[in-house]
């Protein structure tokens, strides 16, 4: 999140209620995996708050630790996620598939990002650059290319192909709050579009209730 520690403590309770909002729109069971994203987006918004004191009162060893918390949420819990979510909630059996092989690219994903950080020991210390947090995560140029198209492809896809009333809505949201964390400052990529994305999440409750009132 860009600004400060008051404005991600701010947004991450703002997407908590939204969270709870949105589960009161749930209509079966298998939508509660889609309705619980704003929960972890809020928990994302809710490390990065404490980062933002940590780095502060130059806490190295809470650095780290909300550093990883954020880390694994943005490299490895939306990359499944999102693809299981939409998975629940598919019948379709040819769109199913899809959602599968956007989970096995997923697990790829994972296991690359996380091979290169830990066994390349590719992150640093996180720092502030220009009121957003650089969380020290050392990639090339090229690297970012490839691992944003894999990613995109992961938690895209399921929304545009899901049978779902409106769910593509979701996922172009997703690609252009992207676009738009890049051209804004791709230098704190992975902050500022988890923070724009997280944004896109309130389109969930409107999602849920549309098709719940459409049945």
């Amino acid at each position: 999140m860009c600004f400060s520690a008051s404005a991600s403590f701010t947004s991450a309770l703002v997407l908590f209620l939204a969270g709870c909002a949105t589960q009161t729109q749930v209509s079966s069971r298998n939508q509660r995996y889609f309705a619980a994203v704003p929960f972890f987006f809020a928990l994302q918004q809710l490390s990065e708050g404490f980062l933002w004191v940590a780095l502060s009162s130059y806490s190295l060893e809470w650095i780290h630790i909300y550093q990883w918390i954020f880390l694994i949420v943005a490299f490895a819990i939306w990359p499944l996620w999102i693809p299981i979510s939409f998975l629940k909630m598919e019948r379709d059996v040819y769109r199913k598939k899809w959602m599968v092989a956007s989970l096995i690219l997923g697990v790829i994903f994972i296991l690359l990002i996380f091979g290169k950080l830990l066994i390349f020991n590719d992150v640093a210390s996180p720092s502030v650059i220009e009121y957003s947090i650089h969380y020290g995560v050392n990639i090339t140029m090229p690297e970012i290319i490839f691992f944003s198209i894999i990613y995109l492809c992961v938690v895209v896809t399921p929304a545009l192909i899901s049978s779902m009333r409106g769910s593509w809505i979701f996922g172009v949201a997703t690609a252009l709050s992207f676009a738009f964390a890049c051209f804004f400052k791709i230098s704190c990529l992975v902050s500022v579009w988890c923070f724009f994305n997280a944004l896109c999440s309130v389109l969930i409750f409107c999602l849920l209730r549309y098709n719940k009132r459409h049945g």
